[in-house]
């Protein structure tokens, strides 16, 4: 059965478990949260959607018939936990070289990072070797050593018109490093972000970057904006879709942006990603020949940077910033050892899913993951009875937007509703309703033996090993 194809009116995934076996847990009780969740009214649950927020009201009601505490961060809305969701798209992005001749548009074969900052600019250009700086390193090698080492004097300089510095100007570097630094720790964006920190610090106002093919392709997810994903990754998103998996723009969009690494440091600079193969490379060529002063870096080992002369980048970059605001449910029941009460068990699972396509073609995550948070709310309800016997602190989290890369539980974990207290184990609930009924999928148990080994023992018991 492919992803998001479960209608609830359809579906025979749930596997129906004797009473002998679970005892107070009741399979019809789960069958009828997955109905309500997949149901037509609440139409996918796509994050921060009409639907999204039934279930979320609905889950709310569920753990206050459970009798399971609320957290109350906001004590007029008891169980919610709230984050934004913030959509950053490219709305325009115009950037050209020119000099007193011509003017040569480059946006259609640049490719601009998507952490760089909106505004309009038009500077004059640095050529500063591989961007690098590491005057404490063996090598000490450094782009910007002449630059430190040149006496302006006493005359007044007007930001950007110095020739023999890189303040105010749009600084263009190489890619990665030179052979003789490859024993350099820092590579790829960590590298980069290195190059970003240096221009910032050196004054800066742009940059930049000349490199491969290759090497842009390594850089997709960070050349990613919802209207604009590289065509690599693009690759990819179109193969799911002949898969028969569904999926929209942004949730891919976020999904991709989510993994990447973010820097220790604000970037307060456009960052320009150029190929070395594009054509507009040869209206800077009688300034400047790239390949000619990367090939004398190599070879003396020394750094070749210089002034750009009668050159000038004209850039524009606007964005269209979509706000919302998702939600995590989450109750608790605190323990009651005065000790062990200071540790807490998460039982949790994610309520969105698709949504619908264009056509309005809902896909109703009955099993992705309706069937989890079914098994959640079925379990609070039943160990509800049984609070003032838990030496530990149980926390029930029902996360948003884990679609969107996550988004729910990565706030869960970096916002402690409780700080003072320790999460000494998690069990997430997904997609458990389909699969062979005799069998049961338990993973990170390798991870984790000790938990591992506990539903292991009562599939022993009930005769399911």
């Amino acid at each position: 059965v492919k992803r998001g194809s479960f209608r609830s009116k359809e579906t025979d995934t749930v596997f129906n478990l004797p009473d002998t076996l679970t005892g107070m847990v009741k399979s019809e009780h789960i069958m009828e949260h997955i109905k309500y969740l997949a149901s037509e009214k609440l139409a996918g649950r796509y994050p921060a959607s009409q639907g999204d927020y039934l279930a979320k009201d609905y889950i709310k009601e569920k753990f206050k018939e459970s009798l399971v505490a609320p957290i109350n961060i906001d004590q007029n809305k008891p169980y919610e936990q709230s984050f934004g969701i913030t959509i950053t798209d490219l709305k325009d992005f115009q950037a050209a070289f020119q000099n007193k001749k011509t003017k040569e548009p480059i946006a259609a074969e640049a490719n601009l990072f998507n952490f760089s900052p909106f505004g309009e600019f038009k500077l004059n250009m640095f050529f500063a070797g591989y961007g690098i700086s590491n005057p404490q390193s063996e090598t000490g090698y450094d782009d910007y050593k002449e630059m430190e080492n040149m006496a302006i004097g006493e005359k007044i300089i007007i930001l950007g018109e110095d020739k023999n510095h890189v303040r105010g100007k749009a600084v263009v570097i190489l890619d990665g490093k030179p052979d003789f630094l490859k024993d350099m720790a820092l590579d790829g964006i960590d590298l980069l972000f290195h190059k970003i920190k240096v221009a910032q610090e050196k004054g800066a106002l742009a940059m930049i970057v000349y490199a491969s093919p290759e090497q842009i392709k390594a850089y997709a997810p960070y050349l990613t904006f919802p209207s604009k994903v590289p065509e690599s990754l693009m690759e990819g998103i179109n193969r799911k879709k002949e898969n028969g998996s569904f999926s929209t723009m942004e949730l891919e969009h976020i999904s991709i942006v989510s993994k990447n690494k973010t820097p220790s440091f604000e970037v307060t600079i456009p960052v320009i990603l150029k190929s070395f193969n594009v054509h507009d490379y040869e209206n800077i060529k009688e300034s400047l020949d790239i390949f000619e002063l990367r090939d004398e870096i190599n070879k003396s080992k020394n750094p070749q940077s210089k002034f750009i002369d009668g050159q000038t980048l004209d850039m524009k970059i606007v964005y269209r910033i979509t706000g919302m605001r998702a939600f995590n449910v989450v109750g608790v029941i605190e323990g009651r050892d005065p000790k062990l009460k200071d540790e807490i068990v998460v039982l949790g699972a994610h309520y969105d899913h698709l949504g619908a396509d264009k056509d309005g073609n809902i896909f109703f995550g009955a099993d992705d993951n309706a069937s989890g948070v079914g098994v959640l709310l079925e379990t609070a309800s039943k160990l509800s009875y049984f609070k003032d016997q838990f030496k530990r602190t149980i926390i029930f989290a029902a996360f948003g937007a884990e679609e969107w890369g996550l988004l729910g539980s990565h706030f869960f974990t970096a916002n402690p509703i409780f700080p003072d207290k320790k999460i000494v184990s998690m069990i997430n609930i997904d997609s458990i309703g389909k699969g062979d009924p005799s069998k049961v999928w338990v993973i990170g148990s390798s991870f984790y033996p000790e938990l591992g080994n506990v539903p292991v023992r009562y599939m022993k018991e009930f005769g399911l090993l």
